[in-house]
């Protein structure tokens, strides 16, 4: 699964990709779930993910606030 808000995907920190698996896909899903990454095998949250994907967020609006983007 690909975990995105808006246009902004979460990357695995190691390798950069963005699909993840939930590891105990016989559990209920929530912002604790255990996640991994298929392709370099290292495992994450969900929550970890959704603040690496504010984190971001932020860093692009401030950006934007202290003069990235002139309108």
């Amino acid at each position: 699964m690909e975990v995105r808000l808006g246009n902004v995907v979460a990357r695995c920190p190691h390798c950069k990709g963005t699909e993840f698996v939930h590891m105990d896909p016989g559990t209920p899903f929530n912002m604790l779930s255990d996640l991994i990454c298929p392709h370099c095998e290292l495992a994450t949250t969900y929550c970890e993910l959704i603040l690496q994907i504010s984190d971001r967020a932020m860093a692009e609006a401030r950006a934007k606030l202290h003069g990235g983007d002139k309108l």
